[in-house]
């Protein structure tokens, strides 16, 4: 709350540091269904098809749901009739007959625009119906669906809105902000909030009170965005959530996980943090979490709100709904509202099923032994186990994600993510169908938070063990089946969406080909990977150069019937002159465009030269380029002479920017070079100390590689190797 002395001192009712994966494919998220927008649907008794009651609770689920409600819930006051805290999201959104509102604290010096303002509303909608979900249709919760809306937005400077509408409200008055130690002093010493007469947070407790303009005038909660906060750190309680401005963008426009605001919210819905040891009065309950073994609001363990997660808020609903006074379920019923679309089109019907084992009853362990190939990942030999876990070792609280590779009937490559405990130790879980082999473990990115630097740094990682587990096991199979149409000829526009790890997933629905339209910055190179099912598990890697508009188009063609397939993106820059190095730049999937039928030729061709001023060596090119489009195939053939340079001596192997020293700014501007060599130039000097694969064939990726990997000191020395 705001104090009289108009300082405000922050204070996290509860926070989280959850390290998400940057680059690490293969994850894909459940779409939730529309809904018209008028009113939000109800839910009775008599139009669900089935009840659902605390007695259908999976017996194993009772002791830890009853465990946390009494040992952490209404131990530490969340809610509940003992401590009158009657201002959770439960009371919040059956007050509002439905509905929920926020009003944006733009706690930053950014700008943020229309669209993006636009795409955060849907954004937090998404995130509080994720969790609502689970009580559809569940013990009298009276909603299908939960209407949230972003009713104000709170700024120092309106200016910083840009393509302000008549319709947007905006609150402009200020108070100061004291930085607490250990926060950023990129953190405005100034923020702005909204009148306290609207706010419900100020007034829930007086049943009589009325806010100016009508119950659709309040605001339940902030989101509060905030300049200087770390990316994946925050904080939330019944007066909202708090995030980084830049992760408040990131949901916006789909480049970051929404599963660190989702576990906020579950602090709003009053569940607490587990951070402390088993059976612990911060921690979970005797015995870990039942179901898979991990949650959501543990932060690390799960990215998704978890079956038991689920359970244990239907289970809280049970606690408190018939407590005397709180809820007014009769008044909060409104009329049902049910739209039928009927579609007739050809289709095809794609279904997904998903397995979940856990080890039950006795069970014989043993443990793998651990051995490290070539290109640095942890490899293991499963052995025809049920089940394995895998121990990492690391830095105390440190984040990492990574992918497993391994041949279950076919080709999988599930990801993991997680944080380390206080003594570094982070497991990962993994369970087999069929009789696997030989498994591959790969880390993409560990690293820890910096209160000195105020970020994240990478920090090194291993594997310290594997236990195998032989016995029976506990399945959980959950079964989805989508449809689509399939046109004969001509192109489609898939639809694309953000799974938990900023990687972008549309089906291609059996098309031959597709292009994948980015947008960035002009000229701005990027790479990266595709992952899909093509008769094999096919992961290429695909890389290039944004057009002077900012457009890269890449092509893929498909040999069969494909459906899911993955984006990844691994890097994305441009150079900039002013510092005269490659900075990082945002890019985006702006759509994804699927082709049908028969393909026919077109052949045009283009020569070009180019005179080097630097020495007498003049490069003669003569490309064959050929497009590609619903009739047309193409074929790219790429001739080039190029006379011998002088004999220059190497002053350092790897080497680019001449700065005497081998760092990731050299790899970097080795990549952009290879993606654009008239954009990314080399000086001759460079190019020499940089062919340092395959020396003598000149300079391309594999060479950025090889520096990476004597900046990460995988290798001793360079040159990796020579023709």
């Amino acid at each position: 709350m705001f104090q009289r002395n108009k300082k405000f001192i922050a204070s996290a009712v509860s926070a989280a540091l959850i390290c998400s994966a940057m680059t690490s494919p293969l994850g894909i998220s459940p779409l939730k269904t529309e809904i018209p927008e008028e009113n939000p649907s109800m839910i009775t008794a008599e139009a669900a098809s089935e009840v659902i009651t605390v007695d259908d609770m999976p017996t194993e689920y009772e002791y830890a749901a009853q465990w946390i409600w009494e040992n952490r819930i209404m131990a530490e006051g969340s809610t509940g009739s003992a401590s009158k805290r009657y201002n959770i999201f439960f009371d919040q959104i059956v007050d509002g007959k439905g509905t929920l509102n926020y009003v944006v604290r733009w706690h930053s010096t950014k700008t943020i625009t229309l669209e993006q303002r636009r795409n955060l509303e849907v954004a937090v909608g998404e995130c509080i119906n994720a969790w609502t979900d689970w009580l559809v249709g569940y013990e009298n919760w009276p909603y299908q669906e939960i209407d949230v809306n972003i009713v104000g937005w709170a700024v120092t400077n309106p200016s910083l809105l840009l393509d302000l509408q008549p319709d947007e409200i905006v609150y402009t008055d200020t108070v100061e902000y004291v930085i607490q130690p250990g926060e950023s002093s990129e953190i405005p010493t100034t923020m702005a909030n909204a009148p306290t007469e609207l706010s419900r947070f100020d007034h829930f407790w007086d049943e009589n009170y009325e806010y100016p303009g009508g119950l659709d005038k309040r605001f339940d909660q902030y989101i509060w965005a905030t300049q200087g906060f770390p990316d994946y750190g925050g904080c939330g309680g019944d007066w909202g959530q708090r995030l980084s401005d830049t992760y408040y963008i990131g949901i916006a426009e789909g480049t970051s996980s929404k599963h660190v605001q989702i576990h906020e919210v579950g602090h709003g819905f009053g569940i607490t943090d587990f951070y402390g040891g088993e059976g612990e009065s911060d921690g979970y309950p005797p015995g870990g979490f039942p179901g898979n073994g991990t949650s959501i609001m543990m932060a690390g363990s799960s990215s998704e709100i978890t079956d038991f997660d689920g359970w244990l808020l239907r289970y809280m609903w049970t606690q408190i709904k018939d407590e005397e006074g709180r809820f007014d379920i009769e008044s909060a019923q409104t009329t049902t509202t049910t739209t039928t679309t009927t579609t007739t089109t050809t289709e095809t019907t794609t279904t997904t099923t998903t397995t979940t084992t856990t080890p039950i009853g006795d069970v014989v362990t043993e443990e793998a032994e651990v051995s490290v190939d070539e290109n640095g990942n942890w490899v293991f030999n499963a052995n025809g186990a049920d089940y394995a876990e895998v121990y990492f070792e690391s830095e105390p609280y440190a984040g990492a994600n990574g992918a497993l590779g391994y041949w279950d009937g076919e080709w999988l490559q599930p990801g993991w993510e997680g944080t380390c405990d206080e003594n570094g130790s982070l497991m990962v879980p993994v369970s087999f169908e069929g009789e696997v082999g030989e498994v591959q473990v790969q880390k993409y990115w560990s690293g820890v938070w910096d209160n000195t630097a105020q970020d994240m740094i990478d920090v090194d990682m291993t594997v310290a063990k594997v236990i195998l587990y032989y016995g029976d096991v506990e399945t959980t199979t959950t079964t989805t089946t989508t449809t689509a149409p399939v046109p004969e000829q001509g192109t489609v526009e898939a639809e694309v969406t953000v799974d938990d790890w900023g990687n972008w997933v549309f089906n291609a629905n059996k098309a031959v080909s597709a292009d994948i339209y980015f947008a960035s910055e002009p000229y701005a190179g990027a790479n990266g990977a595709l992952g899909y099912w093509d008769g094999e598990w096919l992961q290429p890697t695909w890389e290039g150069t944004c057009d002077e508009n900012g457009e890269l188009v890449v092509s893929v063609d498909f040999n069969s019937e494909v459906g899911d397939v993955t984006v990844s993106k691994y890097w994305s820059g441009v150079w900039d002159s002013a510092t005269g190095d490659t900075i990082d730049c945002d890019m985006t999937v702006a759509k994804v465009v699927l082709y049908y039928g028969e393909k026919e030729t077109t052949t045009t061709t283009t020569t070009t030269t180019t005179t080097t001023t630097t020495t007498t060596t003049t490069t003669t090119t003569t490309t064959t380029t050929t497009t590609t489009t619903p009739e047309d195939t193409t074929t790219t053939t790429t001739t080039t002479t190029t006379t011998t340079p002088p004999v220059i001596d190497v002053t350092l192997y790897g080497d680019a920017d001449l700065d005497g020293q081998v760092k990731m700014s050299d790899v970097i501007k080795i990549m952009c070079h290879a993606s654009n060599r008239d954009a990314f130039p080399l000086e001759a000097q460079a190019e020499f100390n940089c062919d340092v694969y395959q020396r003598g064939d000149g300079v391309d990726l594999s060479d950025a590689l090889s520096i990476q990997k004597k900046v990460a000191q995988l290798i001793d020395t360079l040159p990796e190797s020579v023709m």
